[in-house]
């Protein structure tokens, strides 16, 4: 974290996400463990911080593996146009870095630019009771209608 206080993104993460141990009798210490973990970077250090983890693991003779691919990061410069006509049509709109997994990073990665916007509210994001308030759905279709055009225009 004080490598990364002055960016603008979140400082990289690594959470454990699961732990499995196996034993072949119930009264017997584990002779197998797995555990899973979700390492969250920024752009531009994804490899340096996977090598990071692997080689703390490795001085401690634990094997690593990824299992999946890591995900595509997205990022929209702050002067892009998209981001230009949001402030303008959105009234009070609060723009700032997401450091959540979406699907802006697919978009990132064929060269278009965009943002992460709608009526939901990151906090309630994946929780069991996750909902939107109605007056913010229901006002969705204009909002994004403005953006439309502005974008058209110009």
């Amino acid at each position: 974290q004080k490598k990364f206080k002055d960016s603008e993104f979140s400082a990289p993460t690594i959470t454990l996400t699961s732990i499995e141990g196996k034993s072949d009798s119930p009264n017997k210490t584990a002779d197998y463990c797995q555990a899973n973990f979700d390492l969250r970077t920024i752009p531009n250090y994804h490899e340096k911080a996977f090598d990071k983890v692997k080689q703390l693991a490795s001085k401690r003779g634990i094997k690593l593996s990824l299992l999946h691919t890591p995900g595509p990061i997205g990022y929209t410069n702050p002067d892009a146009k998209i981001i230009k006509i949001c402030k303008e049509t959105i009234p009070g709109l609060n723009l700032a870095v997401n450091d959540a997994s979406n699907d802006l990073g697919i978009f990132t990665n064929i060269g278009i630019e965009g943002i992460i916007f709608g009526p939901g509210e990151t906090p309630q994001a994946h929780s069991t009771d996750e909902s939107a308030d109605m007056e913010k759905i229901m006002a969705a279709p204009e909002i994004f209608e403005r953006v439309y055009f502005a974008w058209a225009k110009r």
